[in-house]
């Protein structure tokens, strides 16, 4: 992270005692921004941050941090002062894994004439994500699930582009996905035991937008929450030797996705 800094630079002949109070009194007292903090760098290589309180006592520094440490120098230990930005509490950039799952919810016709005109369908749904976020604001990556409808389990893989709005633990989150839905013999037992009748499902286009919050249960992990709409199509074909027809049904499932995931 590049910092802002301002730096105050001391040479051993222009410190004196005068001096030192001078320059430890701005150093407490200069205002500074909310993303910022004190940072005092040494001759030595050490730097020291978290400062909490700062003292000057019989040409000593008496410098306390956040964590109860104190470090005692002289002013010819001391190489500049100044403000550096402070880093964030919660992780904003790098590597990203999103585990979730949920119900897809909706309403449709029965594929045959009976019933209801139209009733309420309720599946599960899992993905995993994987990619990189470069701020809070954007992460891009590449995910692949399990979205069991009724009339078949299909296997989205798409790109997912996702954030969070504000860098503090409590913050609204969006996700954006786009791909193709893959129809795998593995999750689905079609019938079709008799050689007669032939079936065939097939997959398409996904898209999804959701939108929710989210709450940092530590700095490199969080629990989040979406509420989205999700449109999946699909095909559906099955024909007949015996009366030698074939039928093609075009599917477009729409749901409402209602997930709970975390996000490292």
């Amino acid at each position: 992270m590049r910092s802002l800094r301002f730096i105050l630079v001391f040479d051993e002949k222009t410190m004196n005692k005068r001096l030192l109070p001078l320059l430890v009194l701005l150093e407490l007292v200069l205002p500074a921004a909310a993303q910022q903090q004190e940072v005092i760098h040494l001759k030595n290589g050490s730097v020291i941050r978290n400062i909490a309180e700062m003292q000057h006592a019989d040409s000593l520094i008496r410098v306390r941090t956040a964590d109860g440490s104190v470090f005692v120098f002289g002013p010819g230990d001391l190489a500049r002062m100044g403000y550096e930005r402070r880093p964030s509490r919660y992780k904003t950039s790098g590597y990203l894994l999103d585990i979730e799952w949920g119900v897809l919810s909706g309403r449709q016709s029965p594929r045959w004439q009976f019933g209801p005109a139209r009733e309420a369908v309720n599946s599960f749904s899992f993905s995993v994500v994987n990619g990189y976020r470069f701020n809070r604001l954007v992460g891009v990556g590449v995910g692949v699930g399990l979205d069991a409808y009724r009339e078949g389990v299909i296997t989205p893989l798409f790109v997912r582009a996702s954030g969070h709005l504000f860098n503090a633990r409590f913050s609204p989150v969006y996700a954006l996905d786009a791909g193709y839905g893959f129809y795998s013999p593995v999750f689905n037992d079609l019938p079709g035991g008799d050689n007669s009748v032939a079936y065939r499902f097939r997959g398409g286009l996904m898209g999804n937008a959701a939108g929710g919050v989210q709450v940092f249960l530590g700095r490199d992990i969080a629990l989040y929450t979406m509420l989205g709409y999700r449109v999946q199509q699909a095909r559906f074909a099955y024909s007949s030797d015996v009366l030698e027809s074939r039928e093609v049904e075009q599917l477009l499932f729409r749901r409402l996705s209602l997930r709970l995931g975390f996000s490292f």
